[in-house]
């Protein structure tokens, strides 16, 4: 088949000219040339364009170039126009189902790392999926009765009372009796400094 595919294509590209071009081509006409260049590497070469580096495929075209220029290639590749059978650029092309897609290490490790946060995203979705369909446990008979606004004071207030330390309350009697005592004995004092005894009556003289 591939002897037969050769054959149709050197039919159709036509004898090689052995006259060289009034027109010299020179690496600068790489894109003009891109496609001359991809039949040249598949009919004489027997390699496809997209099995090169792009290193490679400048290096083919300066070969392409000296060939081009001495006039050692086929009547096609000195058409005026540029043009190349359509028959012919689709023989020479690589089409997707012939290419090797077998990844490297690089790669490989990048598949893996989409994989990974694919798993990773599709188990957070779950777990929100799950917390949302739990419901939450009801509020306590005390909290029930108060409305929503009243929560916050009221949950203040108990730490309050929680916090409040408790004071000893005095009774009064007691104070009432200390206060007594304490007259009683500023009165003892007045009397010992004037000389007179508790009970003692005091005569006062009228003026003259």
């Amino acid at each position: 088949k591939g002897s037969e595919e050769t054959n149709k294509i050197t039919s159709l590209i036509g004898p090689i000219t052995k006259k060289p071009p009034e027109k010299k081509i020179s690496s600068d006409d790489y894109f003009t040339y891109h496609n001359h260049l991809r039949l040249f590497l598949y009919h004489n070469e027997g390699v496809y364009f997209e099995d090169l580096s792009s290193t490679e495929t400048h290096t083919a075209f300066k070969t392409f170039c000296d060939k081009y220029n001495s006039g050692e290639l086929e009547q096609v590749y000195y058409n005026k126009s540029l043009t190349l059978p359509e028959e012919v650029m689709e023989a020479c092309k690589r089409t997707k189902h012939k290419w090797n897609f077998n990844t490297n290490t690089t790669e490989q490790r990048s598949l893996d790392l989409i994989k990974s946060g694919v798993k990773k995203q599709t188990e957070y979705q779950q777990y929100n999926t799950l917390s949302k369909s739990i419901p939450f446990p009801p509020p306590d008979s005390a909290m029930q009765c108060l409305p929503t606004s009243n929560l916050g004071a009221q949950a203040k207030n108990n730490i309050n009372q929680r916090e409040r330390p408790k004071i000893p309350e005095r009774k009064v009697e007691s104070t009432a009796k200390a206060n007594t005592n304490v007259d009683k004995d500023k009165q003892a004092a007045m009397l010992k400094m004037l000389g007179l005894k508790a009970g003692q009556k005091i005569t006062i003289a009228p003026r003259k």
